[in-house]
């Protein structure tokens, strides 16, 4: 499946990744992070939990 979030400085609910998920992180602000990454890819291994956390502006 394919989700498209945009987030502004904010912190998403807590959730798992049992099978991984792989995200393309594209900044509307140039400094804008996707729990700690800016621009690229970001790859959550089988059984990753996270808060979904946008800091430093919108992406």
């Amino acid at each position: 499946s394919v989700d498209v979030v945009l987030m502004d400085n904010i912190q998403g609910p807590y959730h798992g990744h049992p099978n991984g998920e792989i995200d393309m992180i594209i900044p509307e602000t140039a400094e804008a992070k996707f729990d700690g990454q800016g621009q690229g890819w970001k790859v959550y291994v089988p059984a990753s939990e996270h808060y979904p956390t946008v800091t430093d502006g919108k992406a």
